[in-house]
């Protein structure tokens, strides 16, 4: 049976162990992260709110620094809003 207070979370990209983690629930983006092992050298933590508090069946993906790079640059030429 599944547990009300604990959620799954699919944790991708530039992590030493990305995959599927049950957390409890009110857990936060960093914890996942050191649940999967820790961002890789190139991974890239700077456009990612680290204290969000994670959702059962959320998607987290860690950008290489390249990818973020070019996310916030984007980001600042872009003039649509969301």
């Amino acid at each position: 049976k599944y547990l009300q207070n604990k959620i799954k979370v699919d944790i991708k990209g530039e992590v030493n162990a990305a995959g599927v983690y049950e957390l409890d629930k009110g857990s936060r983006v960093n914890d996942l992260i050191e649940k999967a092992g820790g961002i890789t050298k190139n991974g890239d933590t700077s456009i990612i709110n680290l204290s969000k508090k994670l959702e059962d069946e959320m998607v987290v993906i860690i950008y290489t620094k390249n990818e973020a790079a070019a996310l916030k640059e984007n980001k600042q030429t872009n003039t649509e809003t969301y």
